[in-house]
């Protein structure tokens, strides 16, 4: 990681407004800030990182740090993301958007049978702790399989996390999004406003789910869950001065445009 560069990037991690951060950073900067085609694990290393100031995507942190540049994401409630996404598949595949087979399962199954279903791989790589295992060391199956060949536990796959996370320049939390332009505009100099997208039209509130839907969640996304919680304390009490003290020490804080 190259704390100095100008560069920046944007880990995505699904249903965290990702999408209106990016459009809102090309239609502020639009055509000045060279921002890349959006990025996954398969394209990235198709685009050089001196041809781009901005790069966003479904990367894990390894591709991020090869990047290299300031990181910034956005958390969410991981029992709040993982009813969003269940949603946002039924509505894709009713649509006729996308007929995969994660969104085929979500058109057919209720939420509860949904979280039952645990020998889908692409469920797997979305929901079993998918905020954690992205900001470490890659969310898709092959690179969870290496981590754990290489003896990572999950004690330590949630202190990397942390560790990773520390050294972000701006991390969000969706529920929190005022707090989060804030701290941009403090690390980058750079003031957003947010527009919805990819917004999922139709779904059921948290307070009214049973208790079996949150048991389920629980059993996905437990190291999510205490990621989230370190984020929306430690992290949200320091993060104002950190990236205020940032701002002032590195002479490319400002986003180049």
């Amino acid at each position: 990681m190259q704390p100095s560069s100008p560069r920046v990037v944007h880990i995505h991690i699904p249903k965290t407004a990702g999408t209106a951060l990016r459009l809102a950073f090309e239609k502020k900067f639009n055509p000045t800030l060279r921002v890349a085609p959006h990025l996954t694990e398969e394209n990235a290393a198709q685009f050089m990182a001196e041809d781009y100031a901005f790069f966003s995507g479904h990367i894990g942190y390894p591709t991020a740090q090869k990047i290299g540049g300031r990181m910034l994401t956005v958390l969410r409630n991981p029992v709040d993301r993982l009813v969003s996404t269940y949603y946002f598949w039924r509505e894709l595949y009713a649509k006729g958007i996308e007929r995969a087979v994660k969104t085929r399962l979500a058109s057919q199954y209720s939420l509860e049978q949904f979280l039952a279903i645990g020998d889908e791989p692409q469920l797997f790589e979305e929901f079993a702790n998918r905020m954690t295992w992205q900001l470490t060391y890659g969310s898709s199956l092959g690179q969870r399989r290496a981590a754990r060949e290489a003896g990572v536990t999950d004690d330590v796959l949630l202190a990397t996390a942390i560790a990773n996370l520390s050294g972000f320049a701006v991390v969000g939390i969706q529920e929190n999004m005022g707090q989060f332009l804030t701290d941009l505009k403090a690390a980058f100099g750079v003031e957003l406003p947010l527009q919805h997208a990819n917004v999922t039209e139709e779904r059921a509130a948290l307070a009214d789910l049973p208790a079996n839907v949150f048991r389920a969640a629980y059993g996905w996304a437990y190291l999510d869950i205490q990621l989230y919680m370190w984020a929306c304390g430690p992290y949200q009490a320091q993060a104002q001065a950190r990236v205020a003290k940032a701002a002032a020490e590195d002479p490319f804080a400002s986003i180049p445009i």
